[in-house]
């Protein structure tokens, strides 16, 4: 994969299509969310495509200062709700990344057998990649300029025989 991560990214700027500064930890944004911001940003989410979810819970912890940065990771935090993967997975994506530590709202919808079922379901039952902390307020600004969400994302990650996971430095063409 390391050669391969590039492809149409769209970004789903949920902070912007609610109105809001920023989704409150414990949200979870569902099938049917997914496909009324896609709809009111002008986009339609296809094959191969990299979908980028903002929460805006980057923003907020930035906004908050460094005291709050503790429970950035493992703490609550919105994200995407199970069936989420109702919506985005008939679109045969290739990835999802979002602005949080783990993708999903937390704490989960998810199963008692499967703690973070999104995981499962994307990476192993359907091999689509997931991106975690990804910065996207300087992009979601840019798409709310000109009203165009979608771009060229570049995404390789680091090359690290053995490894299931990388640090990344993606990059929004437009």
């Amino acid at each position: 994969m390391a050669d391969r991560v590039v492809g149409r990214g769209v970004l789903l700027d949920f902070p912007r299509f609610y109105g809001v500064d920023w989704l409150e930890p414990e949200d979870a944004i569902q099938d049917v969310d997914l496909q009324a911001c896609a709809k009111a940003q002008g986009v339609e989410i296809g094959p191969g495509d990299i979908v980028l979810i903002r929460t805006g819970h980057m923003r907020r912890r930035r906004g908050e200062g460094q005291e709050h940065w503790g429970d950035y990771a493992a703490g609550p935090a919105p994200g995407l709700g199970v069936s989420s993967a109702d919506y985005l997975l008939p679109r045969e994506i290739a990835a999802v990344a979002g602005d949080t530590w783990g993708l999903e709202s937390v704490p989960s919808e998810s199963l008692p057998e499967a703690k973070f079922a999104l995981h499962v379901i994307f990476l192993v039952n359907a091999g689509v990649l997931i991106g975690e902390i990804w910065d996207l307020e300087e992009l979601a600004a840019d798409c709310a300029a000109d009203g165009i969400y979608e771009f060229l994302l570049s995404a390789q990650p680091l090359t690290v025989t053995g490894a299931v996971g990388s640090p990344l430095n993606p990059i929004a063409v437009k």
